[in-house]
Formats: structure tokens, C-alpha cells, sequence
């Protein structure tokens, strides 16, 4: 039975590495199939990724200035015509100084809970990164394709890097330029 059961064993293993080694192979020849064919395909490609992250940054720190500009405005506004109905007191509704000033309480509120300025300056920062990342792309040489891919992937490296230095930054706390 140990002859038997060792036979067996041994076929299994066979078996096993059999199929393991023909996965490796489909996997790796899917991999070269994923990966670019050409110098110039590799530097297209590293550009779109790279465009991709300025892009988004850019998008990013768009919406947060023009919620920036909108909540400091509509204090501002809302502060001024709280002041207003109030000096107006028999004239206007009493619920709408109250509801100027609720309104004044709950921008700032959010001003200050969703560091609206820290987060606008911190994806101004990472544009301006991502842009600088683009434009080193346009100058990767075509003429090695070993040279090429390096230079492609440390561009990458470097966008990684800049996004775990905004992750940090962004859980981190404030930022310098804004305590």
C-alpha cells in the first residue's frame, strides 16, 4: 500500500507541476501580449497615463477652487444681509436672519470640516507635479526600446510616488502654507 500510495503521490505532483507550468506560460504570453510592442507605443502609453493623473488633478483642484470661491462669497453675501434683516427687524420675516446666519454657520462649517483650501492647494500641487511628469514623457528616447521602457517606468514610479505623497499629505493634516 505505501508503494502504491507513493505512486501515486508522485503522479499527482507530476501532474500538478504540469499544469502550473502551463499557466505560467499562458499568463506570460498574455502579459507580452499587454504589454506595449513598440518603442512608440511605450512613450503613447506613458504619456495617456500620465495626462490621465494631470488631468485628474487638474479636475480635482477645479472643483475645490470654485468651492472655495463660492462658500468664502456666499459668507461674505449671507453675513452682510443677516446684518441687513436684523437693522429691519418689523419689516422682514424673523426666520430670515436666522436662516442667513444658519446658513453663514453651516458654510464655514463646511470651509473648516472639509479643509476645502488645503485639499484646492494640495491638487494645485499635484498638477502642477503631474504636469511637470507629462512633460518629461514627451522627452523619452525612442531609440533603445530597453532605455525607452526604463525611462518609462521610472516616470511611472515617480507618478506613484506623487500619489502616495498626496495620500499623505491629505491624511496627514493641514498644510504648511495653511495651519
Amino acid at each position: 500500500y505505501i508503494a502504491w500510495f507513493m505512486i501515486t503521490f508522485g503522479i499527482t505532483i507530476v501532474v500538478i507541476n504540469v499544469i502550473l507550468a502551463a499557466r505560467r506560460e499562458i499568463d506570460r504570453e498574455r502579459a507580452e501580449k499587454m504589454l506595449p510592442s513598440d518603442m512608440v507605443e511605450i512613450k503613447r502609453q506613458a504619456l495617456r497615463d500620465l495626462r490621465t493623473h494631470r488631468n485628474w488633478y487638474a479636475r480635482s483642484s477645479r472643483v475645490n477652487q470654485y468651492l472655495w470661491n463660492f462658500l468664502t462669497l456666499g459668507i461674505i453675501v449671507l453675513s452682510g444681509l443677516s446684518s441687513l434683516f436684523s437693522a429691519y427687524g418689523t419689516i422682514i420675516p424673523q426666520w430670515l436672519p436666522m436662516a442667513t446666519s444658519a446658513l453663514v454657520a453651516l458654510f464655514g462649517t463646511i470651509i473648516v470640516q472639509f479643509r476645502i483650501r488645503d485639499v484646492w492647494q494640495l491638487r494645485e500641487q499635484g498638477r502642477v507635479e503631474a504636469e511637470m511628469l507629462v512633460a518629461e514623457a514627451h522627452l523619452i528616447d525612442i531609440t533603445d526600446e530597453l532605455a525607452t521602457l526604463k525611462q518609462a517606468v521610472a516616470l511611472r514610479k515617480r507618478a506613484h510616488a506623487l500619489e502616495m505623497k498626496q495620500l499623505n499629505q491629505f491624511f496627514v493634516g493641514t498644510t504648511a502654507a495653511n495651519p
